[in-house]
């Protein structure tokens, strides 16, 4: 617990006044271009997604490349290759939303349904069903299901089976960025 006499610093009163400190060592960080506008929600599309969804996605995609620099200049290019690969995901990972709102279970298997039918003839005999059917003096009918689920050591075997579809689709934005990652590189 923290005493109530210490004062904590919020990252507005550590950062000096003024601008905002970027410290982009070759382009420019993704941050900036959304505190510029020039990177928004609106550039971001998602079409078939649910509007939830997307908006989960833009927060994660934030979170995740906000001090990131971009990878192609100029920044227009960069901004219709964002779009471009946003509407790709989105077409490719939509059957995967679809299926997780369905209720997709990614430790299931298999699921099989069995059916099976055991007749005895002794006289005298009765009809099955109408008048085409089959005769039998007694019959047992049977109907079960068989579902296997994956061990979870095979499940942790392969993460990426059931990993977060939004982290599969921001997967796909990542050759957007440049994997240089600086933090400190203000005197270039």
């Amino acid at each position: 617990m923290i005493p109530s006499d210490v004062t904590l610093l919020d990252w507005e009163t550590i950062e000096q006044p003024g601008e905002p400190e970027y410290h982009d060592a070759l382009t420019i960080q993704l941050m900036q271009l959304v505190e510029d506008g020039i990177v928004t929600y609106d550039s971001f599309p998602m079409p078939g997604l649910e509007e939830e969804t997307r908006q989960r996605l833009w927060e994660k995609f934030q979170l995740r490349y906000n001090w990131r620099e971009i990878g192609i200049l100029p920044i227009r290019r960069w901004l219709e290759r964002l779009q471009a690969r946003c509407r790709e995901a989105a077409a490719a990972y939509k059957p995967l939303y679809d299926a997780a709102a369905d209720g997709a279970n990614v430790m299931r298997e298999g699921d099989e349904w069995h059916k099976s039918r055991d007749v005895f003839s002794t006289f005298p005999q009765t009809a099955l069903g109408g008048a085409d059917q089959d005769y039998a003096s007694s019959g047992t009918d049977r109907e079960y299901e068989t579902i296997r689920d994956r061990g979870m050591l095979d499940v942790m075997a392969v993460p990426e089976q059931i990993r977060d579809i939004d982290a599969m689709v921001l997967d796909t934005l990542e050759p957007l960025f440049m994997a240089i990652i600086s933090t400190s590189i203000g005197w270039m």
